[in-house]
């Protein structure tokens, strides 16, 4: 008797439309209540709410897996990424110092080195500064917006070496091959033009990939 009498109150619930959750509460109690159990109603209830909520999350920040787990291998990694971003910092600012400041070295060759030696900076400056932070403070949170960025900008100067080298090979060959139509095929305009589009081309290339990574839907549950 118990069991038709809660089959009978599901049915109603069912037949009525979608959004009158008070409606089917009251209907599936009045129908239920002289049959069921008083432990049985709450959950009852809990169950017909879940169902008319929608899922929904918001990411706010993200999780650093530690390189190590205690604060001596930390600190020493500190030191270690210490040491490679100031041999960085020292090479590539040697070069974009001696090729800026002699005329002698204004050629296509060491414009793209310069290109080169710049984007070299921009991707070791994204990700080494929050790692070298992270083990010294002993901390693994990056909001989400920071995470954005950092991955943006991160392989938007990855992609734009890429394509900076392919230049660079290009360079070569035609330093190689036709070595009298070098200065004709390789102006100025030209190789600001290719270095232009290695910028262009990676940021574009960047874009696509992280608005791809963090993009994602939102499932709503049906009742």
């Amino acid at each position: 008797e118990r069991r038709g009498g809660l089959e009978s109150a599901v049915k109603r619930r069912r037949s009525m439309p979608p959004g009158t959750l008070a409606g089917g509460i009251n209907v599936l109690l009045r129908g239920s209540s002289s049959h069921l159990p008083l432990a049985f109603l709450p959950v009852t209830v809990c169950q017909i709410q879940t169902q008319q909520m929608s899922n929904s999350s918001s990411i706010t920040e993200f999780f650093l897996l530690a390189f190590a787990d205690t604060w001596e291998l930390q600190l020493l990694h500190f030191w270690l990424f210490l040491g490679i971003y100031l041999a960085a910092l020292l090479g590539n600012g040697l070069i974009i110092t001696a090729i800026a400041c002699d005329h002698h070295l204004h050629t296509p060759m060491y414009f793209f080195l310069l290109n080169l030696s710049i984007l070299d900076l921009g991707s070791i400056s994204t990700t080494l500064p929050k790692a070298m932070d992270n083990s010294l403070w002993d901390t693994r949170e990056i909001s989400y917006y920071g995470c954005v960025l950092q991955v943006l900008f991160f392989f938007f100067f990855m992609s734009a070496e890429y394509f900076l080298l392919t230049i660079m090979s290009y360079d070569r060959y035609v330093a190689i091959c036709k070595p009298l139509q070098y200065g004709t095929i390789l102006g100025s305009r030209a190789c600001v033009r290719m270095a232009a589009a290695a910028w262009g081309t990676g940021f574009l290339n960047s874009l696509l990939h992280t608005a791809n990574t963090f993009h994602y839907h939102s499932t709503k549950a049906k009742p």
